[in-house]
């Protein structure tokens, strides 16, 4: 047995007395104790005060964003960040988020014109919809299309963190995105008259936004970002080119020599067909896709929203593995609070077969008009042509990453300046507590996978442990071999029951 040893006391102190020594972060470190933050990548308006493509923002940055004040600020009131952030704020407040804005595109703004006839007769009310959100304007009796067009025109400017602009011209709104590029496309606004009026208004039914030219680039931002861990990355383009970028090197930088282990996550309100071909493209097991077509959140503050519930639920350890069903029931729908789209459209079961077996995490909508999500899955659906669903349930990733983390962790505390031998034929001398063998750390890995059978992420521990190979290499010998056949836990996703009357 070794020597208890205090710092200071010498084994040949003669001093009588009763000596503490009390030892802070000793020992293994406790499961969960990682953190896993977000970063929204996105555009800025010019007036906000942030730099492009080669500043990251967050907490302890300067300045600082930590508040949708702060990416006021940064970014410009109504920016796409800001809309992001304001999304992800409204359903966590507690996982650490950062931001880097990429360069607008040089292209055109979406617009959309709306238009109003005919004065009115009676009084009533225009409510006026971006997106899932509106603003109502009093109609009066003898008011012109020219005074409501103006009244309207000034509630949408306060709505300073919508995305468009509007002026009006004689009851003519011109609604402008306020960012450039083909994300303004997506944009979606909408009216609706309230009372027996007389007047008349264009586009009551939701509509996009259109005109909007040119696609920005992720190259630069992304090249910043390279050598830090976020782990989800929310990303405002949800094209082939650009995700397709991120999912690349995501997966890049997940490699043994780097080791920085994320995820990419999109929003798509495009047709199932369309957003489809996007997740087939990415095919990942780091990338994931949110999907509800025709929704009246724009692409990136539906991804806002779903990567804020994803980052809370998975904050605490044990974490959440099930997200089916997440907005549906009376905890969650607190959290999850996404109307459906004002048009009346909803997925089919057919159409959330389709986005599922496609890589895609289908958005629902129930009859209610509210939204849920469905479930959470990878967009990886094939291996070299070959349809491969094992990592479709996207929880799956996260438990293989939260065991690796762990797995870094443990090895890093427990054996860093040790050094490796054989182990010990049976009576022969068993090396001293600085040297490590292939028993003594296959005995750590195996109570790591115990640690987390037991907290129910892993399942059958026999046959991950009895599988689990350590070994030390001959080539070099001073490296010590580790292979663990991870077995995460499932969710329960159906029930099938058959009821026989017989009597």
């Amino acid at each position: 047995m070794s020597a208890v040893i205090l710092t200071g006391l010498g084994s040949n102190d003669p001093v009588p007395g009763n000596y503490v020594e009390v030892k802070f972060a000793e020992g293994p470190a406790s499961l969960g104790e990682g953190t896993y933050p977000v970063l929204f990548i996105g555009n800025m308006l010019s007036s906000g005060t942030a730099v492009a493509d080669t500043a990251v923002y967050g907490p302890i940055s300067s300045p600082a964003l930590s508040t949708e004040a702060n990416a006021i600020s940064l970014f410009g009131a109504g920016s796409e960040l800001h809309r992001m952030i304001r999304a992800y704020l409204k359903v966590n407040t507690t996982t650490p988020f950062y931001a880097i804005a990429v360069t607008e595109s040089a292209g055109l703004q979406a617009t959309k014109s709306q238009v109003f006839t005919t004065t009115a007769t009676g009084d009533g009310t225009y409510r006026f919809y971006f997106g899932d959100e509106f603003v109502d304007t009093p109609i009066t009796t003898g008011m012109s299309p020219t005074a409501l067009g103006s009244d309207v025109a000034a509630n949408i400017l306060s709505q300073t963190h919508w995305g468009i602009t509007a002026v009006n011209s004689t009851g003519t709104l011109a609604i402008t995105a306020k960012q450039k590029g083909l994300r303004g496309n997506w944009l979606r606004i909408g009216g609706q008259i309230f009372g027996n009026t007389g007047m008349t208004a264009t586009n009551q039914a939701q509509t996009f936004l259109s005109g909007g030219t040119t696609a920005d680039s992720n190259t630069a931002a992304l090249a910043t970002i390279a050598n830090t861990r976020y782990y989800y990355i929310c990303s405002a383009a949800e094209d082939s080119a650009q995700f397709g970028a991120l999912v690349v090197q995501v997966n890049s930088m997940a490699l043994p020599l780097v080791g920085i282990r994320q995820r990419a996550i999109c929003g798509s309100v495009d047709s199932l067909g369309n957003a489809t071909s996007v997740a087939t493209t990415a095919n990942n097991a780091r990338a994931e896709i949110a999907w509800l077509e025709q929704g009246d959140q724009e692409p990136c503050t539906l991804a806002a929203k779903v990567v804020g519930v994803y980052a809370l639920e998975e904050a605490p350890f044990p974490f959440r593995t099930n997200f089916s069903g997440y907005g549906n029931d009376t905890a969650t729908s607190a959290v999850w609070t996404m109307p459906g789209p004002r048009s009346g459209a909803a997925p089919t079961r057919a159409n959330i077969a389709a986005a599922i077996l496609g890589g895609l995490t289908p958005i629902g909508v129930t009859r209610q008009r509210t939204t849920y999500i469905v479930r959470r899955v990878t967009t990886k659906t094939t291996t070299s042509s070959v349809t491969d669903y094992r990592i479709r349930d996207a929880h799956k990733v996260t438990v293989c990453d939260r065991y690796a983390d762990e797995l870094v962790t443990k090895l890093t505390l427990n054996y860093s300046g040790k050094k490796i031998a054989n182990d010990p034929p049976q009576n022969g001398r068993v090396p001293g507590a600085d040297v490590v063998t292939p028993r003594v750390m296959k005995a750590a890995v195996d109570q790591l996978t115990r640690d987390f059978v037991n907290v129910d992420l892993l399942e059958d521990a026999d046959k991950i442990i009895a599988g689990t190979l350590v070994q030390r290499e001959t080539s070099p010998n001073t490296r010590m071999g580790i292979r663990v056949p991870l077995v995460p836990i499932s969710n329960l996703e159906q029930t099938a029951s058959e009821l026989d009357q017989v009597g």
